[in-house]
């Protein structure tokens, strides 16, 4: 969805949203949403040294958490890579900072053995059934 009017926040220039969703059947489920920038991933990068950026080829990951089947709570996932789905009984969330089509996409992405119990805290705009 691209915004009738782009925000500007200090040198960056949000000029959409975007979301999307897919069911990669014994894959699991893949959820994804977060903002398009105008800018490059570097200069993304750069206007926000705060972030714990880990760069994985041309892209950028950020704090990826990983949960397996009966853990009721989110670990560091040192193994996290893009293009890579999590394990089948498991559940990934990170985000991530990647080039697409001249501009940088900034999304969220929850993915794996996604249940209502991982998903509804990070989207209760999906809650019955919108997802």
């Amino acid at each position: 969805m691209w915004f009738t009017q782009p925000l500007k926040v200090q040198q960056l220039t949000i000029s959409g949203y975007f979301m999307r969703t897919s069911d990669g059947d014994e894959l699991g489920k893949f959820y994804f949403w977060g903002l398009v920038f105008d800018q490059p991933p570097e200069t993304i990068v750069s206007a926000l040294p705060n972030v714990k950026w880990q760069q994985d080829g041309h892209n950028y990951i950020v704090e990826p958490m990983i949960k397996r089947v009966g853990d009721k709570a989110w670990q560091p996932n040192t193994g996290a890579a893009s293009g890579i789905a999590p394990g089948k009984n498991s559940v990934e969330k990170l985000a991530m900072l990647e080039s697409s089509g001249g501009k940088s996409q900034l999304l969220c992405t929850l993915q794996g053995n996604v249940t209502d119990v991982d998903l509804l805290p990070l989207r209760p705009d999906l809650k019955g059934n919108h997802k």
